[in-house]
């Protein structure tokens, strides 16, 4: 679908910006490791698979800055951010915010979850084309405004 999309032929008079974005893991207020503790739950541990993520309110920006920023043409921007990590190390760090010191039960993972492979993606062309720069550049600083309250993009 996305190769069909891309290649569409498009009025040479109209020529529109078209962008695909490919992201990462989506976390934000309501949905985080947070929330998963909060809840009991954990990650395996022994997962060494590392995962790219993107916090919501970064999603939103980089969709507003290819708005304002992106000149005519097709480009393919990976919405992530600069640090991919295991999920167990999120987790950890959402145990030590709510200051709870047993890790929750650890969900059996889907046949889905056990094909999936380690995913480091790179964000430097969202940062070089729109000139961007991440609001939440890595989990730890998007798990901090979280726990701090923060609800961007959210109102309260």
């Amino acid at each position: 679908m996305e190769h069909q999309w891309a290649t569409a032929p498009v009025p040479e008079r109209t020529r529109p910006s078209r962008c695909i974005f490919r992201l990462g893991g989506i976390y934000g207020p309501g949905r985080s490791a947070l929330d998963a503790v909060a809840k009991g739950r954990a990650a395996a541990e022994d997962d060494p698979r590392f995962v790219s993520r993107i916090h919501v309110n970064d999603i939103c920006r980089v969709l507003e800055a290819s708005m304002i920023r992106r000149g005519p043409g097709l480009s393919i921007y990976n919405v992530v951010d600069d640090l991919p990590t295991p999920k167990a190390s999120t987790f950890a760090l959402a145990r030590q915010l709510l200051g709870v010191t047993k890790a929750g039960e650890a969900q059996q993972p889907t046949r889905r979850d056990r094909t999936r492979v380690s995913k480091r993606v790179s964000n430097r062309k969202i940062k070089a084309d729109l000139d961007f720069e991440l609001e939440f550049p890595n989990y730890e600083h998007g798990l901090r405004a979280i726990h701090r309250g923060d609800q961007s993009p959210f109102l309260h």
